[in-house]
């Protein structure tokens, strides 16, 4: 990049700074490193689409992600008059339900919330089983009419 010096001293500043976030960039992309998402985007006159290509979810960010996404559904649960899910007719109705400060969840929950990030969130589609294991969830069994169920719990944070 060349400089203009006939600009004023602020400009030619922005685009000093403009080059060095450029390089920052390359450097990130060359050596594959990546970073925690950013929580806005602050510096908007850099190009969004260029910082996201070396951003990276944190394990705390995808806990906060899914928290957002239970307290979506418990909203719609009351929003449709139905009881906050504290049994396995909630597993049933709604693909998870609360037991002792651990949520219990399906994979199917799983596999919604991961189409949630894409959607709402802009994240790229991840394997539901990548995404179990990034959260934290524990595999585990449920009996529902005499049938053996797979489930995924995990220690939650929610009152309740």
């Amino acid at each position: 990049m060349r400089f203009d010096f006939n600009k004023e001293r602020a400009e030619l500043l922005d685009d000093l700074i403009f080059v060095g976030y450029m390089s920052w960039i390359d450097l990130f992309k060359k050596y594959g490193t990546t970073l925690t998402t950013t929580v806005d985007n602050v510096y908007s006159e850099f190009p969004l689409s260029e910082l996201k290509s070396i951003e990276a979810i944190s394990d705390e960010d995808l806990n906060l992600m899914f928290e957002e996404f239970i307290n979506s559904k418990i909203k719609q649960i009351d929003k449709e008059g139905g009881s906050f899910p504290t049994d396995l007719s909630g597993l049933t109705h709604y693909g998870f339900y609360f037991k002792d400060q651990e949520i219990i969840c399906d994979y199917g929950l799983i596999s919604e919330f991961n189409k949630w990030l894409s959607n709402t969130k802009g994240l790229k589609q991840r394997p539901v089983s990548r995404l179990i294991s990034d959260l934290g969830f524990k595999k585990t069994n449920v009996r529902i009419n005499e049938q053996l169920i797979t489930v995924f719990k995990l220690n939650s944070v929610l009152p309740f």
